[in-house]
């Protein structure tokens, strides 16, 4: 098995389906496990009808990290990527994400929605660029989009972080953490369609204050 996919879903009973297609659809193995956090909106009973999907099921919401982290026992393939459930981004990257660790010329992969193309300036775009800068002076980093969906680490690598957060904080802490182990974290630029909070996006502003005491906490644990 190549590549693991992680989905963390919440009330996403309009896309879910759908992105599971897509990733299905890619051309190279993949193994993926799904994790429903509590969903109140039929998502759920949906994805139990989904075949080649290893359901995990939470009774109530417990957060995006908490999601991730209930999957690592399970992960099988070489790789992990985490995929969000809705439609802003394409499985179809997953290609062009991974190449760059079979080369051995990182150790990590971010696909980032800000190289190749300027994104229209809405509060969550300044948020992730503030978040950003913070993350890159605390870390030493580079990085465009620390908040990028799109993570690969191989699973020996992940495993050994010994992931602890719950929300949104998983992405700070994941590169806190892969800096504080000196790996090349690179990124490649991925496609992107924004979807709006009225579409159901569900990160919102107190979540980027998480997201900077995460930075500030994983970096100097």
């Amino acid at each position: 098995m190549l590549l693991t996919v992680l989905i963390p879903i919440y009330n996403e009973l309009q896309t879910c389906a759908e992105l599971i297609r897509r990733v299905q659809a890619v051309s190279i193995a993949t193994q993926i496990i799904v994790i429903d956090d509590g969903s109140t909106d039929g998502s759920a009973e949906l994805l139990q009808g989904i075949k080649g999907i290893e359901l995990i099921h939470h009774s109530q919401r417990m957060g995006k990290g908490a999601a991730v982290r209930s999957a690592i026992p399970l992960i099988k393939g070489n790789y992990v990527i985490l995929q969000d459930a809705d439609l802003e981004y394409h499985p179809d990257d997953y290609l062009t994400l991974i190449e760059p660790l079979q080369h051995g010329t990182a150790d990590a992969i971010y696909g980032s929605r800000f190289l190749e193309r300027e994104l229209p300036h809405t509060w969550h775009t300044i948020g992730n660029r503030s978040l950003t800068t913070f993350a890159n002076i605390l870390n030493g980093g580079n990085l465009t989009d620390i908040s990028t969906c799109y993570k690969v680490v191989p699973t020996k690598l992940f495993k050994g972080m010994r992931l602890s957060s719950n929300g949104f904080g998983i992405d700070a802490e994941i590169t806190a953490k892969l800096y504080k182990l000196n790996c090349r974290v690179r990124e490649v630029p991925i496609s992107y369609v924004r979807r709006s909070v009225e579409d159901g996006k569900k990160i919102r502003w107190w979540d980027g204050i998480a997201a900077l005491w995460s930075c500030a906490k994983y970096r100097c644990e």
